[in-house]
């Protein structure tokens, strides 16, 4: 999926196996909902069979496993949990999971929505629009982390996801060219976006390594699965990733084991210096020049991108308060940057640039101030243990924190917020980071 493309998957235009079993009820609710054609059929189920998190939990873990491999299927399965989540919510049977972050949240809906009107294209940022079906991502996976025996299902399902797609990635390189290095992974879509999934999962992964109490043999568990999700992402050569990842890492260190966080920024280095010298030799022309320093600062892609945010800043300047609308800029940006030889890709290649040209200096803030409050929401909870007292849930909040620094430096040179893919792992990953403890009522439970 190209970087530019924010669509989502809508359920009325696609098929889905409803007669497959999520979960061993007596009786199936997608089978019965197949069945019947109706929503009272399930709520029908639902009085009968299991609660409605329980329903909820195969789809959400499905989506989480399936971020790193299918954007169609993952979605799939957000709407699935989304919809019984809205049935539990009709019915009186659930209380959503909350995060703390729904009025920011709403505050940024009800913006993009009103610049819609004043857009230099509203029917595509109405179209647009759609890409906040995503943010239901955070409350559906809020709901189902209220158990520590479940957010031990969800990090499960995040390492099984990336690990699946490592490896088949890195197999797929070895077999197409008879050695690694050799071209970039991007096994789900493509290498930038696959970088960013990755590191996301890398870090969620070292997050749970580092979480203080986890039983020795289940570290080694994740320092071993840790090892083909940390070679593909070398392998993506995607560097927004990588300092992602370098930051996320240095994040979770300095909050566990600040004393290694100097060693752990000296080996990377080191390890990056070396690598560079000896690329040229070992690697393909076009893979060594992604570890050569010099090509870093003065390659095509950076002069590409100091370009872009020079004309977005442009963009910025003609339409401060409502920008020119969430849209693809592949037609509007000739206009404020480039020449006949520019290469033009829809979107400007920094969440921050893009953020400000789409909706304004105001959108750009209440944007900032949403992520801004997912920072110091999980800062809280890990300084009071009260908020946070189990482990596997602390494991969550840890690792929210690598994954929410490494989002942000990575995310300083890619579209990753409109990257529908990464923003649905991220979201994903806050709403278990932020998830309130035992918000689901047990009087409430079927």
């Amino acid at each position: 999926m190209e970087k530019s493309d924010l669509r989502v998957i809508s359920l009325s235009q696609t098929s889905f196996p409803w007669r497959w079993p999520v979960c061993p009820a007596k009786l199936v609710v997608a089978n019965n909902f197949a069945q019947e054609g109706s929503v009272s059929s399930v709520i029908q189920v639902l009085s009968k069979n299991r609660s409605i998190t329980q329903l909820m939990l195969p789809f959400v873990l499905l989506l989480l496993l399936l971020s790193n491999i299918s954007i169609a299927l993952s979605q799939l399965s957000l709407g699935v949990a989304l919809l019984l989540l809205l049935v539990g919510r009709a019915t009186g049977r659930l209380i959503l999971g909350r995060t703390g972050l729904e009025k920011s949240a709403l505050a940024v809906v009800l913006w993009a929505l009103l610049m819609i009107p004043f857009s230099s294209d509203p029917g595509q940022s109405a179209h647009y629009f759609e890409r906040f079906f995503l943010f239901s991502t955070l409350w559906v996976v809020a709901t189902v982390s209220d158990r520590e025996q479940w957010r031990k299902y969800l990090l499960i399902a995040v390492v099984v996801g990336s690990v699946s797609i490592s490896t088949y990635g890195l197999i797929h390189i070895y077999m197409e060219t008879g050695a690694l290095f050799q071209t970039r992974l991007g096994a789900m879509s493509n290498p930038m976006t696959s970088g960013c999934l990755l590191m996301m999962s890398l870090l969620v992964i070292g997050g749970f390594i580092f979480t203080p109490g986890l039983r020795p043999r289940v570290r080694a568990l994740l320092l071993i699965s840790a090892l083909p999700v940390t070679l593909a992402l070398v392998q993506t050569l995607t560097r927004s990733a990588w300092l992602g990842m370098l930051a996320g890492g240095i994040t979770i260190l300095a909050l566990v084991r600040p004393k290694l966080t100097g060693i752990f920024l000296a080996v990377i280095v080191a390890g990056f210096f070396v690598i560079s010298q000896v690329s040229e030799k070992y690697m393909s022309e076009g893979v060594a020049e992604r570890f050569s320093i010099s090509e870093v600062l003065s390659s095509r892609s950076s002069t590409e991108r100091q370009e872009m945010w020079l004309g977005g800043w442009q963009m910025v300047k003609s339409n401060p308060l409502t920008g020119v609308g969430d849209r693809d800029l592949t037609s509007l940006a000739p206009e404020y940057y480039g020449g006949p030889e520019t290469d033009y890709y829809g979107h400007l290649h920094s969440n921050p640039v893009m953020l400000a040209v789409i909706w304004g200096i105001p959108g750009l803030l209440l944007v900032a101030f949403f992520q801004g409050q997912q920072l110091v929401l999980m800062w809280r909870r890990w300084r009071n243990p009260k908020q946070a007292p189990e482990l596997w849930q602390r494991g969550w909040v840890l690792a929210g924190m690598g994954v929410w620094m490494g989002f942000f430096v990575a995310g300083l040179t890619e579209w990753y917020f409109g990257d529908a893919e990464s923003i649905l792992l991220y979201l994903g990953i806050m709403g278990a980071a932020l998830a309130t403890n035992g918000e689901v009522d047990a009087d409430k439970r079927v």
